[in-house]
């Protein structure tokens, strides 16, 4: 037997009723009418509204509570400072999805357990609904498995506006398989430079501005030579220098990825794999024009740390720039911690320089959330994502990750934030930065990322271990074993 219901606007006008409306459509032969209100409101017709409203919700219950788990570990987001800050925004995110039955819980996994345990909980059937914040690295350590939703579908579904993110942010989290996430965070990089240092050795400070002319890498050189001492203060340019007994360094770009370095001498690509996925490109004489100038910045220029200096060096301080003893550092804005903050000297940052190629190239990283395809209540985590893209709440949770948020309108939020921890830091270099970012980024995926990622490690790290004029060599051998990695991959899948 079908039962007609009709409700008015002055229903509608009730906060909760398209809550209601959702369960409601879905009951067995109820027809629902829309109908205009005859009568004014009044509070006896506001009475038989609810009551209406009451007999309707004993008759289906209550609305069904979905919780959405955020997986945290693929990326930043796990220190204690970080957790208290991401748990404030998730209690807020929760007051205002509770009308509509969402809330939200943090899953917080150490990196290096993260994979372990996301994939343990997919082959249990019950994975995560969201993963957030992971960066493009974590997105290829699944992409081949589809792992994770297209969006696109959602995007056209709710008409979702994405003209105020940052153009490249959107290139970035788009693939073959579709709109994997929205932009949340933005990394660029650029040049930390330690004033004083500068200061007590008596040079010039770095250009600000990209694209200046005369800020080359030959210029980069004589600056870093000038700051490398060994422990009777000679620096490495001059007569006398003992570089068995150094001290400080000029240059350190440790923490780059390698591959997209290269860009700057001139490589085509920044993961050092084709278009395709098919054909390795370690033989691009580029790659091995980089090698050889890391390899006689250690050992012929002494300008960079060796990697046993580095060990004793760096390690107390937890990275090369807050030793105190590293005159310049090329790294992203992940760094610009409260750490950064309580720096116990002064610095601030620079323009990476134009390549021998005419090349400037200061590779970008980004975070992003995903959902899992496999996910039981995507429409719910759908609405949390969306939450969290939000102006307002994009850019707390960007902040909290130590980025520029990826939303244009989120700029003004940004700058006031960072004037406030860093006064007397260029923000504008950090902004500009980001034209200069790798697309395709060198993150991006490619046939078995692990194993392609160990082969480009173990190779690095050979350039760096011992004087080697012949740096050529080692990558035209990592272009062997790439390529071997790669027709292993196709192979299997013909």
């Amino acid at each position: 037997m079908a039962h007609t219901y009709r409700i008015g606007a002055a229903g509608f006008a009730h906060g909760h009723i398209f809550t209601l409306l959702k369960s409601f459509t879905e009951l067995p032969n109820v027809e629902w009418v829309a109908c205009a209100d005859t009568v004014p409101a009044t509070p006896s017709l506001t009475n038989r509204t609810e009551r209406s409203i009451q007999r309707m919700r004993d008759l289906v219950g209550p609305v069904k509570a979905q919780k959405v788990v955020i997986f945290v570990g693929f990326g930043t987001g796990t220190s204690e400072s970080q957790i208290k800050e991401e748990t404030d925004l998730v209690n807020e995110l929760n007051e205002d999805l509770a009308p509509d039955g969402i809330s939200a819980e943090l899953l917080v996994t150490p990196h290096e357990e993260h994979l372990a345990k996301f994939s343990a909980m997919l082959a249990a059937g019950a994975p995560p609904d969201i993963v957030m914040p992971i960066g493009i690295g974590g997105v290829a350590e699944l992409y081949d498995t589809d792992a994770w939703m297209d969006l696109q579908p959602l995007v056209d579904r709710d008409n979702y506006d994405m003209s105020d993110f940052y153009g490249p942010t959107v290139t970035l989290h788009t693939y073959a398989k579709g709109t994997l996430g929205l932009p949340l965070a933005v990394y660029p990089s650029f040049i930390y430079y330690n004033k004083d240092l500068f200061e007590a050795g008596g040079v010039d400070e770095i250009p600000h501005k990209f694209g200046e002319a005369g800020w080359d890498f030959d210029k980069l050189e004589e600056i870093s030579r000038k700051l490398t001492l060994d422990s009777n203060g000679v620096s490495s340019d001059k007569a006398g220098f003992d570089p068995m007994d150094m001290r400080q360094w000029g240059y350190d770009e440790s923490w780059m990825d390698f591959a997209g370095l290269a860009r700057q001498f001139g490589a085509t690509s920044a993961t050092g794999v084709s278009d395709d996925y098919k054909t390795s490109l370690w033989d691009d004489p580029a790659y091995a024009l980089r090698a050889q100038w890391v390899n006689d910045a250690i050992w012929k220029k002494y300008m960079m740390a060796s990697p046993e200096n580095a060990t004793e060096a760096f390690a107390l301080a937890g990275n090369p720039f807050l030793s105190g003893v590293v005159g310049m550092w090329h790294v992203h804005t992940w760094m610009m911690g409260e750490s950064f903050a309580q720096a116990p000297f002064k610095w601030d940052i620079g323009a990476v320089p134009r390549g021998p190629t005419g090349v400037i190239s200061a590779q970008v990283d980004a975070d992003t959330f995903v959902m899992a395809a496999a996910g039981k209540q995507q429409d719910a985590a759908w609405e949390v994502a969306k939450w969290s893209c939000a102006p307002g709440n994009l850019e707390r949770f960007a902040m909290t990750w130590g980025s520029v948020p990826a939303r244009l309108s989120g700029t003004s939020i940004f700058e006031k934030s960072f004037k406030e921890k860093f006064p007397e830091v260029d923000m504008q270099v950090v902004l500009d930065a980001i034209d200069y970012g790798d697309v395709p980024n060198h993150e991006g995926w490619k046939p078995q990322p692990a194993k392609v990622g160990d082969a480009v490690g173990a190779a690095i790290d050979t350039v760096k271990l011992q004087q080697n004029d012949n740096c050529a060599a080692i990558m035209l051998d990592l272009d062997k074993t790439v390529q071997g990695l790669l027709d292993e991959y196709w192979k299997g899948k013909s």
